[in-house]
């Protein structure tokens, strides 16, 4: 049997001493060539990596310009991300959209469609996000029930601005309403609702709801709505939904809100957005 003395297969000794010895000249070798090459094997690795980076967020950022690569957020889009931007505080909110819907230039502004990714679609005018598919209630019922909470006995609401139908289809809830007077500067934002809002456009269905095409201004200012007999043709509330910039900047002077005031009954409550105290102190106080 192998292994028995009566075999006749070589015998080898391993001399530990020796691969001790071996062992430490080709640990030494290596670091050797390790102290002369280091310097260009971090040169090259670092190489490696700019470039993953550059090709990652693409070759260039225009000065004065935000970047944003296509996979912000998570998986890779092939659309353009929406950027909103805040002058008040210097920052940039990124969605990632799936695609833009529709672009149409008005009279008045800019008017996009985005469908995005967690708020489903999203309104945007001039660049300025309006209303989220996902979460528009927040704001709408919070403009309108707060309000008509305080007059549970209102009868007429005028309603400026809103042309995402968005705070009108609140109003229509309430059952002591008789007449919602609505009035939007701009078609194309009402047709825009239509197409993509229908739960919100819908509200124009509803009998006590007319539209008016028209500068809201122009319309307090000149009392154009005709008297029906109800509290004398006062309105018992105005809410104002619109933007601050742009056509809008009419809606924000002295003169504007005198003649809102001269509308209102004598316990009516005028409401509208404003800038976070907080955030916008200055735009606020002006």
């Amino acid at each position: 049997p192998m292994g028995a003395k009566t075999d006749h297969l070589p015998r080898y000794t391993i001399d530990k001493g020796n691969v001790a010895r071996a062992c430490r000249s080709t640990l030494s070798a290596v670091t050797a060539v390790l102290r002369a090459k280091l310097p260009w094997l971090i040169a090259a690795c670092a190489v490696v990596w700019s470039f993953m980076v550059w090709a990652s967020t693409g070759s260039t950022c225009p000065p004065n310009h935000l970047c944003v690569p296509f996979e912000v957020g998570g998986s890779p889009s092939t659309a353009m991300p929406y950027v909103e931007y805040s002058d008040i505080t210097s920052t940039a909110a990124v969605y990632r959209v799936s695609s833009l819907i529709k672009t149409v230039r008005s009279p008045y502004q800019l008017v996009q469609m985005y469908e995005t990714l967690f708020f489903g679609k999203i309104l945007v005018i001039d660049g300025a996000l309006m209303m989220t598919e996902r979460d528009e209630f927040n704001y709408h019922e919070s403009i309108v029930h707060t309000t008509l909470n305080y007059l549970p006995e209102a009868r007429r609401v005028l309603v400026i601005g809103g042309g995402d139908g968005g705070t009108v289809t609140q109003l229509v809830k309430h059952a002591n309403l008789h007449e919602i007077v609505w009035v939007e500067i701009d078609e194309v934002v009402i047709q825009f609702a239509k197409d993509f809002f229908p739960r919100q456009a819908k509200a124009l269905q509803d009998p006590r709801v007319s539209l008016h095409i028209q500068n809201a201004a122009t319309f307090v200012q000149e009392a154009r709505y005709p008297v029906t007999g109800v509290n004398n043709g006062a309105f018992d509330a105005i809410l104002i939904d619109s933007t601050d910039f742009g056509q809008a900047e009419s809606l924000f002077t002295p003169q504007f809100y005198a003649d809102c005031k001269a509308l209102l009954a004598p316990k009516g409550i005028l409401t509208f957005n404003l800038d976070s105290p907080q955030w916008g102190q200055v735009r606020v106080a002006s």
